[in-house]
């Protein structure tokens, strides 16, 4: 948190009243692999410090997780999106992220998705919400895709089976904000070599009214956010993309 000598409260937020959330890019929550450019130390997106299996906040590009505790993470909104992406061969990078499947996708003798252009596309389950940095709730994108999907759902089902008491007893499921849950990695392994994978706990519901606030807010945003902005999903062991091709489109969020 920033000190002044001179106290700035009168003035608080003055200059930056036309400035919104997509004026200032979509940090997006992602795991480090072994090929991330995060940990090759002649690349400019390296961070000194940083090692496998730690988690990055892209626009900060700057370590938020590196095994010592768990990362607290409240979803505010949940999507799931068919993310087309370029072959490298053809100069490689995100095109678009479609609402469902596109009709013409087929898979091909390697196993990928692919459509009649040549582009593959890969089913992405996004979630946005806010996680804890240094004592402050900060808005943040997670992509899951491929090996992640099956972390997805389990989230989802960890949160679709949550029930609460309501009205004359009445169980009812609560929204996906009324809940914060701890993030960590996992070393995983498959038949392509070893990676890193989400470990995903529930540690406490949302009491606090203010920050109930803050989430409902959030999720507002992303729901007025334009229907075609997207993000593709964060690198893993099966697509070998670069982590700093996350931030292809910063205007807005995948919703």
């Amino acid at each position: 948190m920033t000190k002044a000598a001179y106290d700035y409260s009168e003035e608080a937020g003055e200059g930056l009243e036309n400035i919104d959330a997509n004026d200032l890019g979509t940090p997006f929550l992602a795991l480090l692999q072994s090929n991330s450019p995060q940990l090759n130390k002649s690349h400019d997106k390296y961070i000194k410090g940083a090692g496998q299996g730690d988690i990055i906040d892209s626009v900060r590009n700057a370590v938020v997780y590196n095994g010592d505790a768990g990362l607290d993470f409240i979803p505010c909104h949940t999507e799931k999106r068919y993310v087309e992406w370029k072959p490298r061969d053809t100069g490689g990078g995100f095109v678009m992220a479609h609402p469902t499947m596109p009709e013409d996708a087929n898979r091909d003798e390697d196993g990928k998705t692919r459509l009649s252009n040549g582009n593959t596309v890969e089913e992405t389950m996004y979630y946005a919400g806010l996680y804890m940095n240094d004592g402050d709730w900060c808005r943040a994108v997670i992509g899951m895709k491929s090996t992640q999907l099956k972390k997805s759902r389990q989230w989802l089902n960890m949160m679709t089976s949550l029930k609460m008491d309501g009205k004359g007893g009445k169980k009812f499921t609560p929204p996906c904000y009324s809940h914060v849950y701890t993030l960590a990695t996992v070393s995983e392994s498959n038949s392509k070599g070893d990676f890193y994978n989400w470990s995903i706990a529930i540690k406490e519901t949302v009491d606090d009214a203010a920050l109930v606030a803050q989430c409902r807010d959030n999720r507002q945003m992303l729901l007025n956010a334009p229907a075609h902005k997207a993000l593709p999903a964060a690198p893993d062991d099966d697509i070998k993309e670069d982590v700093e091709a996350m931030a292809v489109d910063k205007d807005g969020l995948p919703f």
